[in-house]
């Protein structure tokens, strides 16, 4: 398996707009290898707008975001096997079982030259990592919100990517099984990958090594959890979301910019001179050979060589 701790993630003065209103205002933040970082703040704070500005989805109007001091947008390419992404909407096909979503996610993300026991194994895997196991046969339609949840972050697991991006993943979920998630992204992250997520849920926020709470598009703090605290002297973090109101827009990400703290945690862990080597994508055997980058179209033909279908059809598979 791959060293996965190789990528060190800085937003340098990240801005952007939409339809003339400002989204992001000058957002920095540094994120080391294997930190589970959250997104945190109210609706409209801008939580989902960073998380695509840094994860390579979105490029923001202004600014940088570097992977180990590249430019992600100028070599995407470079770094597009390396980063992992499930958005807020589940995207899994509904008539799928749990093991075909993921074995033929499996195809058309892992080396073309894997072997069939290879890929069976490394689905089996991520089924037993998520507890899928007594869901492996049921049709995505039938599982519960967090089940579908748990399916679309297996299908990032696939190729073990050093960082992994989750838009809301314990939206809507009990608070058993939201704890329970939260867990398992800390289990992420204490191997080596870098896990940033976006939610608005603040039970189990201790888990995370770094929190970074945003106000109407500007960062109004950035680092520990216990940190956060103290800097807007309150109990817990609900209370925090109420001060927010409190100020007018931009004036809290201009007085934490302007603290110690920012310093500490923003400038001086951007400035960290971490350059290591890329590493290459997981191989599934000694044998595998470096995928290259394939557009949809290639892909699809892959995935049907590898079901040994023929012509074009409508793709649907059950």
């Amino acid at each position: 398996m791959n060293d996965l701790k190789t990528i060190k993630l800085d937003a340098k003065n990240v801005s952007t707009s939409a339809d003339g209103v400002k989204l992001l205002m000058d957002v920095s933040l540094s994120v080391l290898p294997g930190e589970l970082v959250g997104l945190l703040g109210p609706s409209g704070a801008g939580k989902s707008t960073l998380l695509k500005a840094i994860n390579g989805f979105s490029k923001p109007d202004e600014g940088k975001v570097l992977l180990n001091k590249e430019d992600i947008y100028d070599n995407f390419d470079k770094f597009r096997n390396l980063i992992g992404y499930v958005p807020q909407d589940d995207i899994v096909h509904e008539s799928l079982t749990v093991t075909k979503a993921l074995y033929y996610s499996a195809l058309l993300r892992l080396p073309e030259s894997s072997k069939e026991n290879r890929i069976q194994e490394r689905v089996k895997k991520v089924i037993e990592i998520l507890d899928l196991a007594q869901r492996e046969k049921t049709r995505i339609r039938k599982l519960s919100g967090g089940q579908r949840k748990r399916v679309s972050l297996g299908i990032e697991l696939l190729t073990s990517p050093p960082l992994l991006f989750l838009d809301e993943p314990t939206s809507g979920l009990d608070p058993g099984l939201e704890e329970k998630m939260m867990k398992l992204f800390k289990k992420f992250s204490q191997e080596g990958r870098s896990i940033i997520i976006t939610t608005h849920v603040t039970k189990n926020i201790s888990l995370l090594d770094m929190a970074a709470i945003l106000d109407r598009g500007g960062l109004v703090f950035f680092g520990p959890p216990e940190t956060a605290l103290k800097y807007f002297q309150v109990a817990d973090f609900t209370q925090i979301y109420g001060k927010l109101s409190n100020y007018k827009p931009g004036e809290l990400s201009r007085k934490f910019r302007h603290s110690s703290l920012y310093n500490k945690y923003v400038s001086d862990r951007i400035a960290l001179k971490r350059t290591v080597a890329i590493p290459k994508p997981e191989k599934t055997s000694s044998e595998d050979q470096e995928e290259g980058i394939l557009d949809p179209k290639e892909k699809l033909e892959r995935l049907k060589r590898k079901l040994g279908m023929k012509g074009t059809g409508n793709g649907t598979m059950e």
